[in-house]
């Protein structure tokens, strides 16, 4: 009988856990960014453009959400990948030792990250439970954006006019296309199911068929110098400037462009969906109900036995 009690007890405080995190509307409107001039991570409310500071750490470039809701994030000037748990307030560091560490993205597996490294022309696998980090792949030039498709397939940049799909497993680069110079950000969009690519240098956003790598051109021309970019999955694509600091969106049913809040320093975006998007409080509760399930048929085991 103890152990039905402590199921009784486990299950609330795993729904009030899930629901004490920060919760992330269908829609985005709530967007999360780094300041990376100002050393700032701050949340963006897409309908009013309201920026509120969440935590104030050293040269944040890009940024994730683990299985937990905790902001993995890398630190550019000081060569690291750090973590920032929004409920507690506490900033832990994973790993170090990176040259200028600047894109990274969740793998499926949802236990390790890559890490692209700007200074170091590689990208790094990183265990987020050990902080152990290998290198998963030397590229030709600096490297910059790293994102999986909804197929589980990996594309990065991986010289400063190159994009690539990897393998996941072996790092073997499996096609190349060639692009503007000064690429920089990259993610996939379920929406369309293309492939988007951010150039710094042309100040222009292309499109990519991720099948083939086969550009559909330059279809956003008027965001200076974009660097990170996601996409909701819902028909918007976001994209982080370093020309005037501001948060555009797309609205790709209309075709339409619209400049939203100014974020001091702005470097990149959260996956607004997919992979690194925060966590839904309804799957930490899936996760808990499984967890009280396994306690419950432990118990049954138990009483059959006695």
């Amino acid at each position: 009988m103890k152990l039905l009690q402590h199921i009784h007890l486990v299950f609330p405080a795993i729904a009030i856990g899930a629901l004490l995190l920060p919760q992330r509307p269908a829609s985005a409107d709530i967007l999360y960014a780094t300041d990376q001039n100002g050393g700032r991570i701050v949340s963006v409310d897409t309908n009013t453009n309201i920026v509120t500071t969440l935590a104030n750490v050293p040269s944040p470039d890009s940024l994730v959400f683990d299985n937990l809701g905790r902001i993995v994030y890398t630190s550019f000037n000081s060569g690291q990948l750090r973590r920032y748990d929004l409920r507690t307030s506490t900033d832990t560091l994973i790993a170090a030792g990176f040259a200028n560490p600047v894109d990274l993205t969740l793998e499926p597996g949802r236990n390790t990250v890559l890490v692209a490294e700007q200074s170091g022309n590689k990208i790094d696998r990183v265990d987020l439970s050990t902080g152990v980090v290998s290198i998963f792949k030397t590229t030709t030039g600096p490297t910059n954006g790293l994102t999986y498709d909804n197929q589980g397939r990996l594309f990065a940049t991986t010289s400063l006019t190159t994009l690539s799909q990897i393998d996941p497993t072996s790092g073997v680069i499996l096609q190349s296309t060639s692009l503007s110079p000064d690429i920089d950000g990259v993610t996939f969009d379920s929406f369309t199911g293309r492939l988007y690519v951010a150039t710094q240098g042309g100040s222009v956003i292309l499109s990519y068929n991720p099948n083939s790598l086969s550009s559909g051109g330059a279809f956003v021309t008027s965001v200076p110098n974009p660097d990170g970019l996601v996409s909701d999955g819902i028909g918007n694509l976001y994209i982080a400037s370093r020309g005037d600091f501001h948060i555009y969106q797309y609205h790709f049913a209309t075709s339409t462009l619209t400049r939203g809040a100014f974020v001091s320093g702005l470097d990149d975006l959260a996956p607004a969906s997919g992979l690194g998007a925060i966590p839904e409080p309804s799957s930490l509760i899936l996760m808990g109900l499984g967890v009280v399930g396994l306690l419950a048929t432990q118990h049954k085991r138990m009483c059959w036995f006695r």
